[in-house]
């Protein structure tokens, strides 16, 4: 009895540590425009009992993961201590005079990091479970073909981006020159920022910036000053590139297919921000993990809706598939109500509980439509958008130079090729809606009818989101296509592999063209 008394003492003193070292981690991520009062008690109070909460349902797995992978457990311990270094460094030019009315304490001075650094800790002990979980069930079942085929793709992209970086910088710091893709902009200020805040991406900072500092601190220990730059880009990338393959994998889990997973591949937003830096990469592994999860039944699936959402609120469209679960209603509701309570408490953890404002919230939002809106365009036009943004999940669009590297007739026609894919999509969902991911597929491809059309975002320059829509477009077309070869006999591996060869033909062609418009930026 009195070693139970002893070990729930300490259980208890461990857990509010935890508690109370995870309120610090979340009021460091507040940005300063935001210090006050009301934000700051709010996220330290809800990042208390959200870490008490989380530290009571993860103490006993936590506790085995340590003692089966301590090797694991010592490198996330050196990533979060060098995270913490760097995170004091880039918040350490706060005053602390702005914000002394609200706090007895300063909470930037360097021994408070490092007591934050103890629920970075803990949180990235189940991340790295999850991560395990994910990996182990997305190569269970892949044959050695497809491993292969994963490692060479993986090392022939990664060689690419090593000889397009080092040979010319532009693939990772133009900005809004190429296909309004924001390389420079991601480089510079989205990845080393840890407060980095958008309404379009409200927690992006908190999940790159401790990937950018890990990155950056291998870097320092091997690498020449005069090529930190150039080598983290590159590092960088290769981890946007894994996301994508990731993606690839996924597809093939969900669809059984292989041809799915190829055609992703060779599609040419899969291939574009293979080469090009960007935020987007993770935007969509985020979306389409948290599809998977839903489709085959994981239990962390709330978990990954509420990041996808953080690193894009758009993708909360997604949360339909709730609705769509075999399941009771009563089991669905409460799901949908924890994932929304859960989605809240995460905006306060990572410092953005400003946004329970919702006037404020609304404000922003609409500052960023009317930015990215296009209110002169008609119906039709935005209808047009769409289609050529489904041609884009496949091939490249006629696109040109004048000054910016831009497509051509976005909204002012549509091509053969565009129609003709469109028709492909619409018989996929009629002969593949009773299969649930290709229903995920529809409602997923139907949102980008709302988005673009209805809500008028940004209809002028759909092509630069079908990264986040091709994961969805490709298995449909795909699905129609396979009835086609099914009803007129034809060949089915020669069927794909002429149409494989004509993707590539033409995006490689089109990045090649991409490539030389970049030299002329110097």
């Amino acid at each position: 009895m009195k070693q139970q008394g002893i070990f729930r003492i300490g259980f208890w003193a461990l857990g509010i540590f935890t508690a109370a070292s995870f309120a610090v981690l979340a009021f460091q991520q507040i940005i300063s425009a935001y210090y006050q009062p009301v934000y700051i008690w709010i996220t330290l109070a809800v990042a208390f009992t959200t870490g008490l909460f989380l530290f009571c349902h993860s103490w006993e797995k936590n506790l085995e993961f340590l003692k089966a992978h301590k090797m694991v457990a010592a490198a996330i311990a050196l990533v979060v201590f060098w995270f913490s270094y760097m995170s004091c460094n880039t918040k350490g030019a706060v005053c602390y005079q702005e914000i002394a009315p609200s706090l007895p304490v300063n909470l930037f001075r360097q021994r408070w990091y490092l007591f934050a650094a103890w629920s970075a800790f803990w949180f990235g002990l189940l991340l790295a479970q999850i991560v395990r979980e994910l990996l182990r069930d997305l190569f269970e079942g892949i044959g050695a073909k497809e491993r292969k085929t994963y490692a060479v793709v993986s090392l022939v992209l990664s060689l690419v981006v090593l000889a397009a970086y080092l040979s010319n910088a532009q693939w990772y710091q133009q900005y809004d020159k190429v296909y309004s893709i924001d390389s420079g902009w991601c480089y510079r200020n989205i990845f080393p920022n840890l407060n980095y805040y958008d309404i379009r991406h409200p927690i992006m900072g908190e999940l790159a910036f401790p990937v950018w500092a890990t990155v950056t601190g291998i870097l320092r220990l091997v690498a020449p000053a005069n090529q930190m730059e150039v080598l983290t880009a590159i590092l960088m990338q290769w981890l946007n590139i894994q996301t994508l393959l990731l993606v690839g994998l996924m597809l093939h889990k969900l669809t059984g297919s292989r041809a799915v997973f190829w055609l992703y591949l060779c599609s040419f937003p899969t291939l574009l921000y293979a080469l090009f830096f960007e935020k987007y990469q993770i935007c969509t592994v985020l979306l389409v993990f948290y599809v998977y999860t839903v489709c085959r039944g994981k239990k962390y699936s709330s978990g990954a809706f509420i990041l996808s959402v953080g690193t894009m609120p758009t993708n909360g469209f997604a949360a339909l598939l709730e609705l769509l679960a075999p399941r009771p209603w009563k089991d669905k509701l409460r799901r949908i109500t924890v994932m929304i309570v859960g989605g809240f408490a995460a905006l306060v953890c990572m410092g953005r509980g400003f946004l329970l404002n919702l006037p404020l919230a609304v404000e922003q939002l609409g500052s960023t439509h009317s930015y990215f809106g296009s209110g002169a365009l008609g119906l039709r036009e935005r209808l047009y958008s769409v289609i050529n943004l489904f041609q884009s999940c496949f091939v490249a669009l006629s696109s040109s130079a004048e000054g910016r590297y831009l497509w051509t007739s976005i909204t002012t026609g549509v091509t053969w090729m565009g129609m003709l894919l469109l028709a492909l999509m619409l018989l996929g969902a009629v002969v593949g809606w009773r299969d649930r991911f290709l229903l995920v597929c529809i409602l997923w491809s139907a949102f980008a009818l709302l988005l673009f059309v209805g809500l008028n975002w940004a209809p002028h320059e759909t092509p630069l989101f079908s990264i986040l829509f091709s994961w969805a477009v490709i298995p449909l077309a795909k699905r129609g296509i396979d009835w086609l070869i099914e009803h007129l006999h034809l060949p089915e591996k020669g069927t794909y592999a002429v149409i494989l060869a004509a993707m590539l033909t033409v995006n490689l062609a089109q990045l090649a063209d991409v490539n030389r418009f970049l030299a002329t930026l110097g």
